[in-house]
């Protein structure tokens, strides 16, 4: 396995193919921007990173130039740096956005914002694989408040386990999702943290959208094989999750989490399992919207 490291990635964006050595001012840039990349991960690792301080500008560096080696080196098509910031985004679980575990990682979210930390605009530990649309809606969100600082994906231990749970609301026949208060109480700093992460990203917009039409999925398949039960064909989604999970382990807390916990939610509602093919049989699993108008 190839082990790449910051030099490597300062030094493509700094001289590119060019065949020279740095020069004094730049020899010093690269031992500043590899020390913050380090005391990056040790921030993360103890989710501090709500008190990191950016210190480029009061030890004398250029804002701008700082900025400059991500967007017109690092990040820019045609580049030499280009190939690491193709490959710090192939650094995710089946090609996943690691914010929303959703849709495809087509591009690299700096999980501290790089206007207000330019120390941390190459930093691999601060480049995280992300979709345009959590791109967008994080933006340059940034908190000194511990409660309300979003999940780390790479540094913090909620993907170990169900950070997220559901049920199933038996007065909308519908999935409800939230922090799991099992493992998180609901006043801990945990918790609140997840509930701003939710919040800020939409997830639970798109992740209870799935998981309806998961619903109505499972309910179609007791519909087409008559004898099959609710509680088997949702027994049935879950191994067909576990066998993904045995061979790709990553999946169960991430982008299969959704599909974990709706499973678990209908499992555990006696009144899906007895009114479910009643409520859900004749609806769609996809529905076409309607573009009438007088």
């Amino acid at each position: 396995m190839m082990i790449y490291t910051f030099d490597q990635i300062y030094e493509s964006c700094v001289i590119g193919v060019k065949k020279r050595s740095f020069n004094a001012d730049e020899i010093k840039l690269n031992a500043f921007l590899r020390a913050n990349h380090n005391y990056y991960r040790i921030y993360a690792n103890y989710g501090l990173l709500h008190l990191y301080i950016d210190k480029a500008e009061d030890m004398g560096w250029n804002k701008e130039y700082l900025l400059h080696l991500y967007n017109q080196r690092l990040s820019k098509n045609g580049t030499t740096a280009r190939e690491y910031y193709n490959l710090l985004k192939s650094y995710s679980a089946d090609n996943k956005c690691t914010l929303c575990h959703i849709s495809e990682a087509d591009s690299l979210d700096h999980f501290l914002p790089k206007e207000l930390f330019p120390s941390l605009t190459i930093s691999p530990n601060n480049l995280i694989p992300s979709c345009d649309k959590c791109n967008k809606k994080k933006l340059e969100y940034f908190t000194s408040q511990k409660d309300a600082q979003l999940i780390h994906p790479r540094f913090e231990g909620y993907y170990n386990s169900f950070w997220l749970l559901a049920r199933f609301d038996e007065k909308q026949n519908r999935i409800i999702i939230f922090p799991n208060k099992n493992i998180y109480h609901e006043n801990s700093i945990e918790y609140q943290r997840i509930l701003k992460h939710i919040d800020r990203l939409g997830l639970t917009t798109v992740y209870e959208a799935n998981a309806m039409r998961k619903v109505r999925e499972i309910v179609r398949a007791t519909t087409i094989n008559s004898n099959l039960t609710l509680k088997e064909a949702v027994t049935k989604e879950i191994e067909t999750l576990q066998a993904n999970f045995e061979e790709y382990m990553e999946a169960k807390f991430t982008f299969d989490i959704w599909k974990w916990i709706t499973c678990m939610a209908l499992l555990q509602s006696d009144y899906f399992l007895a009114n479910g093919t009643k409520i859900f049989s004749s609806q769609p699993v996809i529905t076409k919207p309607s573009y009438k108008f007088r």
